[in-house]
């Protein structure tokens, strides 16, 4: 775990994010331009869409359908300048942070800034 500093402000886009439980299934969408490696997902049982890191997922069958190789959330922070957080992972140029209140969640890397 790493301490980061939140260089710019950041407000999620997805209020009701995607919750998926390991073996879910999903139907598999889009690989982001943006950022590689997340593909727009549809979750089979409750309809959400929303955007899964590949590495979380089963290669797709011949029907598009994906299965979560592990439990995921979707869901983003949001963040102002100076916040601190405590950053558990980085993958694919997000990092999932806990804020100092414990609310977990995803945040671009490019808002943050790694303390020494």
């Amino acid at each position: 775990m790493s301490l980061y500093i939140v260089t710019k402000r950041y407000q999620t886009c997805y209020p009701d994010p995607l919750i998926l439980e390991k073996g879910e299934s999903v139907q598999y969408g889009e690989e982001d331009t943006d950022y590689p490696k997340w593909i727009f997902c549809e979750a089979d049982k409750s309809h959400k869409k929303g955007w899964v890191p590949k590495q979380f997922l089963t290669v797709p069958n011949e029907k598009g359908e994906a299965y979560l190789l592990e439990s995921y959330t979707a869901h983003e922070l949001t963040v102002a300048v100076g916040q601190r957080l405590i950053v558990n992972k980085e993958l694919n140029g997000w990092l999932f942070a806990r804020t100092e209140k414990g609310e977990e969640g995803w945040i671009p890397a490019a808002m943050l800034l790694k303390q020494q």
